[in-house]
């Protein structure tokens, strides 16, 4: 495995010769992209999750940045909120925040972490700091993110009588 960029770099500034290998999580559930970055994030099997930098080019190559253990079970979302920010959602039951920009060791920063639910959650999707997700256990629960802190907000447990597989805010 190719050795992480160094703590201090920021992945805006990521280097298209600093690694060529790329390696994804096995069994991807989910990935998402941010433009600004150039960053593809992508979650799945084993709890991993995978930052990539994407070319500027046309015919250039992608360059893993991080590669990481981030849950307990799979990943079922991940989602850029900003820049350097991405949340993960998995079949822990956990809800988490993390810092790209600050990585040691091959690991971003944990900056918040929720359990919203009991049962592991299939679906997340973020808008306007407000964090909808759907869980195995047929609920869905609302939290909160401001100031880089996600809180618990409300959760209906009636809506579904089985899984639910995915959440998304409406315009």
């Amino acid at each position: 495995s190719p050795p992480p960029p160094p703590s201090d770099t920021p992945l805006l500034g990521w280097s298209e010769s600093a690694v060529q290998q790329v390696a994804l999580p096995e069994r991807v559930y989910s990935a998402d992209y941010a433009q600004r970055g150039q960053l593809l994030a992508a979650a799945g099997g084993g709890g991993m999750v995978t930052v990539l930098g994407m070319p500027g080019q046309a015919g250039g190559e992608c360059a893993e940045l991080l590669s990481f253990k981030g849950h307990k079970g799979w990943v079922g979302n991940v989602q850029f909120a900003g820049d350097q920010r991405l949340l993960s959602a998995a079949n822990d039951g956990q809800l988490v925040l993390w810092d790209l920009s600050k990585a040691r060791g091959g690991r971003p920063r944990l900056i918040s972490q929720l359990e919203p639910q009991s049962g592991g959650i299939f679906a997340m999707h973020e808008a306007g700091g407000r964090v909808l997700t759907a869980s195995k256990d047929g609920t869905v629960a609302l939290s909160m993110l401001a100031d880089d802190c996600l809180r618990p907000g409300a959760s209906w447990d009636e809506l579904h009588s089985g899984v639910i597989k995915s959440v998304c805010w409406r315009d």
